[in-house]
């Protein structure tokens, strides 16, 4: 994981590529558990995305990057993350530390634990 964390910080920017997936609520959660988008964000990159379910509207709502309907867009897509980068950057840092660090979303849960051992 080391290694693979090391290759991905040589990167500005993520790309979370997966094919459509029919839009339901299986596959909005299957979407949403992406490890993929999840390592981007973690690292501070903003991340290019296809379009699918739960990623779309995270990215979109968050403003954690593009999402993209085919590969003819990645282009432009990456140019407008690069225009304007700190944008991006500073809202996936406050964002995954503020919503999915899961280390600081799980202490709450685990502190209730432990407090009705």
């Amino acid at each position: 994981i080391d290694d693979y964390t090391k290759y991905l910080q040589q990167f500005a920017v993520g790309l979370v590529w997966y094919s459509p997936l029919k839009e339901d609520q299986a596959n909005y959660y299957i979407g949403l558990s992406s490890g993929k988008m999840f390592k981007h964000l973690s690292l501070g990159q903003p991340i290019i995305a296809t379009k699918c379910p739960g990623i779309t509207e995270t990215v979109n709502k968050y403003k954690l990057g593009i999402v993209i309907d085919n590969i003819s867009e990645l282009d432009d897509a990456y140019e407008e993350i690069m225009r304007n980068y700190i944008y991006y950057r500073e809202n996936v840092i406050r964002i995954y530390r503020n919503r999915f660090d899961f280390k600081k979303v799980i202490t709450p849960f685990i502190e209730c634990i432990d407090s009705t051992s």
